[in-house]
Formats: structure tokens, C-alpha cells, sequence
């Protein structure tokens, strides 16, 4: 069997921050929603080929009316909270994205300082911003997923570990709230990078963003999670090609095709590097003379003629007012392969067109320069 090599889909890397739940009654929670009980306390999202597209919203996951610290903490364990555990979570949260700052408190003082205070006291100052002092920006879990499903436009959602936690989250929110989920399509990028990325020890996001790129990042603020999330996504998409493509090749070159029912015009989009059988014929000893040779390296060619162009690439060069394989190649040389990557169509294989590109160079009489 063919092994088909799919890149990671283009869409929104997403992530949530919530409350710590504590354990819910069998009959409080609908049948098959396991995260029902979780309230969004932060929406970070981010467009994965196109960072600078963000969305970023603090929510306030308490709708009663409270006028003490001492409530919230009520409150919490009536709605089946850890309140101990989410009342320290959420100060770090506002902590860490910077959110806070000395003049919302209590008292004027470093924000480092108050989330070391105890548990009531930070509890009164989320009762004073509810009730409209001065602090965070926060918008209700209503309003939250309202304005994301507006952003998400038609566009996936991608998040890590997804399917057990952020999309069920998210489907909880939009049950309470009484909102209809548009049909979204999602993916879980735990399994995604399981598949693409093997031989990783760990897949946690945190863990897996460090081994690969030798960084940290502000883990479990939601924003700074999605853009970690979609630098992933950026680096799978270019790794998971180069990585499938010997093998196929090479079970394909096994295979007996007469024997295999197949369609080939399949085979040769999705798998471009696998080269025709040409006809054997007698070898041609006669060598070319200095006239011949000038002649086949002036020989023009069109984007077609690349190795890994099919009508789709060609159309979207087009797009970009890339007409000649000249125009290529200086465009090239300026973006490089981060932007071959996000110009090219789902599907195409980037590492064969860019090995196309490098050898224009080689093969063609174009204006010198490195790249």
C-alpha cells in the first residue's frame, strides 16, 4: 500500500486557558460532553502561515452577581470548581501576559507582589473588576466564542491534544450558552506531529517546541501558546515531505504496478519525484561540441517545464506576477523557502520545486548571485 504524504492543513492554532474542574454530578453534564464544566478564562488563536493575524480574548467564566471575595470562592464550588487551584492559575495567567499592573489592586503594588498574596485577597480584586474597577479587559464566555467563530471565518482549527480538551471545551461553552457551533472541521495536532514528527520521547507542546527549535517559550499563556503551536505547524509542514518521500519512492519503484489497480495521474501529483521510465536506447558517444552546448543552456523554459509545476502551481505564480522561470527565480532568492512554502498549493511538493529553483541556476544562462 502507497503511503500518501499530507501536510499539516492551513488553518487556526488555538488555544484555551480555563478553570481547574473539580468532579461533576453524572446527571449535571450532558451525555458525551466530558469537558462540559470547564469555564474559558482565556482564547488565544493565531493563522499558522500568517502569525501576524491574531486573536486574543480574556473571558470572564462568572455570571452571578458577587460582592466578595469570599463569594467567588462560593461561587466557584457551586459551579463544580477547584477554587484554590483556579484562583492561583488565573492570577498567573494575568501575571505572565502582563495584564495587570500595579495601579488595578487593592493596594498599588508589583504585580509579582500580589499574586503572592493569599487566595481571598486576589479573590476581592477579581470581585472589584467584575463589578467595573479598574483592571483587565474581560468579555463573557458568550461574547468569547460569539467573536472567535466570527474570526475563525471558514477556516480549521488546530490544537494540541485538541480532541480530549480545547474543541470539547469549546463545545461545552457554546451548550451553556445556548449557541449553535458553526460546522467547523478540526485537528488534533498531538496525533498530527505523533505521525509526521517521529521519534520524539515526549509530544507535550512545551517539551516537543524546546527540543526542536533549543528555545522556551511563555507556555500556558493562551496567545504565546497558539504562535508556539504554529511555529510547529510551520516546521512539521516543511519536515514531513522530505521525511516520507525516499520510502515511497522506493515502494513504489517495488511495486508491481500491472498488478495494482491505481490511478497514475494520482501517483504523479501527490509523489512528483518519481522519475518516468524512459525507454532503453542506444547510448550516444559522439560529445557535443562548445557551439551545441551554449545553445541547450540558452534554451528557455517555461514554469511547466519545472520539475513539481503542475497548472495549480503555475496559476498561483501567476497570481504573484510570476510569469518566467527568471521571474522564479529572483523571487526566490529574495523569500526563500519560508516563502515558497505559504505561496504553494496543499498538496505540492516544495522540496521538488525547490530543488527545481537551485537548479535553474545550474542549468540556465540567468543573471549570477548567490541565493
Amino acid at each position: 500500500m502507497i503511503r500518501t504524504i499530507t501536510k499539516i492543513p492551513i488553518g487556526i492554532c488555538i488555544d484555551l486557558e480555563t478553570t481547574i474542574a473539580g468532579k461533576i454530578p453524572n446527571h449535571i453534564r450532558p451525555p458525551g460532553q466530558k469537558r462540559f464544566e470547564t469555564r474559558i478564562i482565556e482564547i488565544g488563536a493565531v493563522h499558522w502561515s500568517n502569525t501576524d493575524n491574531r486573536f486574543m480574548r480574556l473571558v470572564n467564566p462568572i455570571s452571578a452577581k458577587l460582592d466578595s471575595g469570599q463569594q467567588l470562592i462560593s461561587h466557584l464550588e457551586s459551579i463544580y470548581q477547584k477554587p484554590k487551584a483556579t484562583l492561583n492559575f488565573w492570577s498567573k495567567v494575568l501575571v505572565r501576559r502582563k495584564s495587570v499592573n500595579r495601579s488595578m489592586f487593592q493596594k498599588e503594588e508589583s504585580p509579582n507582589v500580589w499574586l503572592a498574596r493569599n487566595l481571598e485577597y486576589r479573590a476581592n480584586d477579581f470581585v472589584r473588576w467584575f463589578n467595573g474597577a479598574h483592571g483587565p479587559k474581560f468579555v463573557t464566555e458568550q461574547q468569547a466564542l460569539s467573536d472567535l467563530f466570527d474570526w475563525t471565518g471558514s477556516h480549521c482549527w488546530l490544537a494540541h491534544n485538541g480532541n480530549s480538551f480545547d474543541f470539547k471545551v469549546l463545545q461545552g461553552c457554546a451548550l451553556r450558552s445556548q449557541m449553535s457551533q458553526p460546522n467547523i472541521k478540526t485537528y488534533d495536532t498531538l496525533h498530527l506531529f505523533r505521525k509526521h514528527l517521529p521519534g520524539h520521547k515526549s509530544y507535550s507542546q512545551p517539551i516537543l517546541y524546546e527540543n526542536i527549535f533549543s528555545e522556551k517559550y511563555n507556555a500556558h499563556v493562551a496567545i504565546d501558546d497558539a504562535i508556539a503551536l504554529a511555529k510547529l505547524c510551520k516546521y512539521c509542514n516543511e519536515q514531513s515531505i522530505g521525511k516520507w518521500m525516499t520510502p515511497t519512492v522506493k515502494k513504489i519503484k517495488k511495486a508491481n504496478i500491472s498488478k495494482v489497480s491505481m490511478d497514475l495521474s494520482f501517483v504523479a501529483k501527490k509523489i512528483s519525484a518519481v522519475k518516468k521510465v524512459e525507454p532503453k536506447v542506444p547510448m550516444n558517444l559522439t560529445f557535443a561540441t562548445k557551439k551545441h552546448r551554449q545553445k541547450k543552456l540558452q534554451t528557455p523554459q517555461k514554469l511547466q517545464d519545472l520539475e513539481g509545476v503542475g497548472p495549480k502551481t503555475e496559476a498561483q505564480f501567476r497570481r504573484q506576477n510570476i510569469k518566467t522561470v527568471e521571474q522564479l527565480f529572483e523571487r526566490y532568492k529574495k523569500g526563500g523557502r519560508p516563502w515558497l512554502c505559504t505561496l504553494l498549493p496543499f498538496g505540492t511538493s516544495s522540496n521538488t520545486i525547490e530543488k527545481s529553483i537551485l537548479n535553474i541556476k545550474k542549468n540556465t544562462r540567468l543573471p549570477t548571485g548567490g541565493i
